[in-house]
């Protein structure tokens, strides 16, 4: 049979040389690892068995070497032999050179054997084995090299030895075999009895399974990330490798090492021969470890297909059926997109779903691994575990064993994991070249898969560029025959990737696939945190719960306590990560147990059944939905810290209607709890539709609590916050209000409140005009006032006029009139506003901003206090205000004295209107103080725990 030996590789081939010089020779061979080695791949000494059939003068006898030349593009005839008589000389020069370290340190050779992959012509007298012959002979005879005899194995000889032994040639057969890769498969059956092969040619049933299964997995189901109508994509349009960390070896001195892609690596990693060479630090099995929607089940898949790609491609087309070669072309032309290379050993792929398999085993307690997999292989042909174990011993394989994370009964998990030992105590039994690849969440790992035979490759998440790029191309296969759609949808992801909330949520292929999803069905990305983050959490859940699994089952069956522990364990959390001042805050495992045993109790579950649910519900909770995630330390907290601040929103509407409006009335100046309200918030006005008008009103009584509200204003600042997550924006009526309430802001100073409320204002009247003349007429009102708020008004309509759009020609008109040819009642206005404000619309036509020192917020203070000759108890009171708010520890400071705050109030209202800068700077800095304030949790701690019993 003729071998193909080009695609084993420089170190393959030499391997492959030893091996044969061993079965050739005899066991008096000792071979050469990598590195120096003095032109020697093996060294053999003392009697051989060779040349065979035994010449008159007897075998081998003495000291000799072999050299292994491998050429990389060998395929040419003539130039192969020209480049092989080139390396020949090379090596026999060493050997006669007078000096040379070969001669003075090393051994004299009596036998020497050249192997090569290239093919030498048998032409007598002119062809490359005589040539290759002749030169050897020179040097014997013209150049003193005392040689006994020599060999020269090439191609066609070598080709002759892999037929002769067995062993050797069922090592390299993934590389070799040619063509009809699984023309030689039935040699696999011959320790086989008749009665125990099908009448089927072995290696037909093994393409049609390899061409079926290539078949079976094209598919992506969109369903699996929440689509509602279980789209299809082809895999071999849309798979991705993906980016991964190499983690450093057992042996503590290799490095963690980036990879570009995970598949490639593999690939290339699965190159190696590895039958006879138990798994080690050199040549590991793996683990890719990610976390959930990263890739990790659609990446073995592709893998497989890689493979199966690999083996199939060399068929005839009229074997395969009538869509699998167009399949293969299809998939060999993304595999080259996405640089993976073709395999050169063609190991025979098998991806197994352990969560499958352990419902096997929890039927068939007795069934291995290795039966599994012929039950697997069954359902294509008549092929049994008999068959499958030959197989398995004569060809490479891949394994992909996939969702360890998903067998999370302890006792079944415990028994799939020995299976899998089990399975690896046959592979070696068997001498089988064998890459085993496990996929796990890290959430559901620990560790089982000892590090000492598995290297982990652990996902990274992908680069923004990277995940805009793909989502882009699910768009283009989404609406292929609909660019305009299509670029919208574009469009759509481009600003969504844009916004860091929704890029957050773009990490991995689920989540960007999840993000397309949902901007088909609206015109944006949900702009308001809780509807983007719900829509997550709702897609997430449905996800799991398509899978058919007990896990799915019960999580269907649990939805209701699951959402509620998620909320409690949320809404804890954010009120630890306040008190911890952190940006995240971690529960205790023990904790959130406690929390969910809570709850069943509350639900009515006895004892018993309350605690064994609580570990399942706590499994399911942290490993399957994974919006609580493992912390260091046995600690659980939320991966997304938006996610939380979700789930403590929800949780606040357990308190009932009557109470809500206290609570988030409680909560509404803090910035801590901020996007928490707001979540609650929109929840309000999509769900609790007679709140509406309630949360309105909440908002006014906010700016009249005391002096220093009013003069905040934070219900004016959620109005304006509320406007920005949209969420009143399918009722222009508590729109209106919104902006009524939000416009009050204009009775402060100018700065970045100001400016993000007019870019609020655009934005909302660029979609409903109507409310133009509601925004012009506060501003209006303002300019009129010939007081601070003239100042801010004039800022705010230079903030808007910047603007594009029909929205705001008004204000630009209105902006051109006044700054080229200002009333004398604003020309002092307008002059303050050329030197200070950062709009530079009032920079234009060559008005430059004058430089020059700015008193500092000290003297000012203690300037105003002292022209406004106060009663000194009045005057102790201003000054302290003016130490307090020019001091750099202002947060640490106490401004909660309502006398101190009236000072400060009156103080700064005091200051004469063209130092309205500085007005800002107290004003910025109060409102900083006011909202970092911690809430006092007792009005919400009870949310976190059940009610009590009734007695």
């Amino acid at each position: 049979m003729r071998y193909d030996l080009t695609r084993l590789g420089a170190q393959e081939f030499e391997e492959m040389s030893q091996s044969l010089t061993i079965a050739v020779l005899g066991s008096a061979v000792s071979v050469f690892g990598a590195g120096p080695d003095g032109g020697r791949e093996a060294t053999f000494e003392g009697r051989m068995r060779y040349p065979q059939p035994e010449p008159a003068s007897g075998p081998w006898n003495g000291y000799g070497i072999l050299q292994a030349k491998f050429r990389r593009t060998a395929g040419q005839t003539g130039p192969d032999t020209d480049w092989f008589l080139g390396e020949v000389r090379k090596e026999l020069e060493n050997w006669v050179k007078v000096g040379a370290r070969r001669t003075t340190k090393g051994r004299l050779p009596q036998y020497l054997v050249f192997s090569t992959n290239v093919v030498l012509s048998p032409d007598p007298g002119r062809g490359g084995i005589d040539k290759v012959d002749q030169l050897i002979r020179h040097y014997v005879t013209t150049k003193g090299l005392e040689l006994k005899d020599w060999a020269v194995w090439h191609h066609d000889q070598i080709c002759r030895f892999l037929d002769v032994h067995d062993g050797v040639r069922r090592t390299y057969s993934g590389f070799t075999l040619t063509g009809d890769v699984l023309s030689e498969a039935y040699r696999a059956l011959t320790s086989l009895k008749p009665d125990q092969v099908p009448p089927t040619d072995f290696s037909t049933l093994l393409t049609g399974q390899a061409a079926k299964e290539l078949m079976a997995q094209q598919w992506v189901r969109l369903g699996q990330a929440g689509a509602p109508n279980n789209r299809k994509l082809q895999l071999s349009n849309v798979a991705i490798d993906l980016p991964a960390q190499l983690e450093p070896g057992p042996d503590g001195e290799s490095h963690s090492e980036a990879v570009e892609g995970v598949v490639a690596h593999i690939v290339q990693h699965g190159n190696r021969i590895r039958r006879g060479k138990p798994a080690s630090a050199d040549l590991p099995h793996l683990t890719v470890v990610g976390g959930p929607g990263q890739g990790k089940t659609t990446l073995g898949q592709l893998l497989c297909q890689v493979y199966r790609v690999a083996l199939l491609s060399e068929r005839p087309s009229h074997t395969l059926g009538p869509d699998v070669p167009e399949m293969l072309r299809r998939y060999q032309d993304h595999l080259s997109t996405l640089n993976i290379p073709t395999p050169r050993c063609n190991r025979w792929p098998v991806r197994v779903a352990l969560s499958q398999f352990a419902d096997a085993l929890a039927v068939r307690p007795s069934i291995s691994l290795l039966d599994y997999i012929a039950d697997l292989a069954r359902a294509t042909g008549p092929i049994n575990a008999l068959m499958t174990r030959a197989w398995l011993r004569e060809w490479p394989w891949l394994v992909v064993l996939d969702g360890l994370d998903e067998v999370a009964d302890p006792e079944t998990r415990e028994a799939t994991l020995s299976a899998v030992r089990d399975f690896l105590v046959d592979a070696a039994q068997a001498e089988a070249d064998l890459l085993v690849v496990a996929t796990t969440r890290p959430q559901g790992y620990r560790g089982e898969l000892s590090p000492a035979y598995y290297r982990q490759l652990t996902l990274q998440p992908m680069r923004a560029d990277n995940s805009l790029e793909y989502a882009e191309h699910l768009a283009g296969l989404q609406y292929t025959d609909d660019p305009e759609m299509h670029d919208l949808l574009v469009q759509r992801l481009r600003t969504a990737a844009a916004e860091p909330l929704t890029a957050r949520l773009m990490h991995t292929p689920l989540q960007v696939t999840i993000m397309t999803l949902l901007l088909e069905r609206r015109a944006r990305a949900p702009q308001d945190r809780h509807g983007l983050f719900e829509a997550y959490y709702k897609t997430l859940y449905e996800r799991e719960v398509g899978k058919d699994t007990p896990d799915s089952r019960l999580l269907e069956q649990q939805r209701n306590n699951i959402d509620r522990v998620h909320e409690r364990a949320g809404l804890l959390l954010q009120i630890r990560a306040e008190h911890a001042g952190e940006a995240e805050a971690h529960l205790p495992e023990r904790d959130l147990r406690s929390m969910i045993h809570d709850r069943l109790v509350e639900e009515g579950y006895d004892e018993e059944k309350a605690t064994w649910m609580a570990g399942r519900l706590l499994v399911l909770a942290t490993d399957r939905l994974v919006l609580l995630v493992g912390m260091p330390r046995a600690t659980i907290g939320f991966e997304v810290r938006s996610l939380q601040e979700l789930m403590a929103g929800r949780a606040l509407f357990t308190a009932g209607d009557a109470k809500l409006l206290e609570v988030l009335k409680h909560l509404a100046v803090s910035a801590h709890w901020r996007n928490t309200w707001l979540f609650a918030a929109s929840r309000v006005f999509v769900e609790h539709e007679p709140l509406r008008s309630d949360m309105i009103l909440m908002l006014q009584e906010l700016d009249t609590t005391d002096s220093l509200a009013g003069w905040l204003m934070p219900g004016a600042r959620l109005a304006l916050d509320m406007l920005d997550e949209d969420i009143a924006a399918q009722q222009p009526r508590y729109t209106q209000l919104l902006l009524t309430r939000a416009l009050r802001l204009l009775d402060t100073y100018p700065g970045d409140t100001v400016n993000r409320l007019m870019s609020v204002v655009h934005r909302i009247t660029s979609r409903d005009l109507d409310l133009i003349r509601l925004v012009l007429d506060a501003i209006d009102t303002r300019i009129s006032s010939h007081g601070k708020a003239t100042v801010t008004a004039l800022d705010a309509l230079a903030a808007w006029a910047r603007h594009s759009g029909d929205a705001s020609i008004s204000a630009r008109s209105r902006v051109d009139k006044i700054r080229n040819n200002p009333p004398p009642a604003l020309e002092e206005a307008v002059h303050e506003l050329r030197m200070y404000s950062s709009n530079e619309i009032w920079q234009r036509q060559g008005l430059d901003r004058p430089r020059g020192e700015r008193e500092t917020l000290d003297s000012v203070l203690l300037r105003s206090v002292a022209e406004a000759h106060p009663p000194s108890d009045q005057r102790s009171r201003l000054e302290r205000a003016a130490e307090l708010l020019t001091q750099s520890t202002t947060l640490t400071a106490d401004f909660r004295d309502p006398k101190l705050q009236r000072s400060i109030i009156e103080l700064v209202n005091g200051l004469d209107p063209r130092l309205w800068r500085h007005a800002t700077e107290v004003h910025q800095l109060l409102q900083h103080w006011h909202t970092r304030q911690p809430v006092d949790v007792d009005v919400i701690v009870g949310l976190t725990k059940p009610p009590a019993q009734e007695l």
